[in-house]
């Protein structure tokens, strides 16, 4: 099954050196540490990642379901 928060997102430093996260890193307010010595604090503002990816996989499982219903 599809999860959005699996996706991958690019997250720059100010040094310009790139990190890889995922959607769930930033609902979960991880910190990524840069090679620069940069911590960076990935921020969920207002819960909107965490709303938009439940939305969207909620869609995805329904789609799923009535596939599975017009195959029966």
């Amino acid at each position: 099954m599809f999860d959005l928060s699996k996706e991958k997102i690019d997250v720059k430093c100010d040094c310009g050196r790139k990190h890889i996260a995922t959607l769930q890193d930033a609902i979960n307010r991880k910190t990524i540490k840069c090679s620069c010595g940069t911590n960076i604090q990935l921020n969920d503002n207002n819960r909107s990642a965490r709303k938009g990816v439940n939305d969207i996989n909620k869609v995805f499982r329904d789609l799923e379901n009535t596939f599975k219903k017009l195959g029966k």
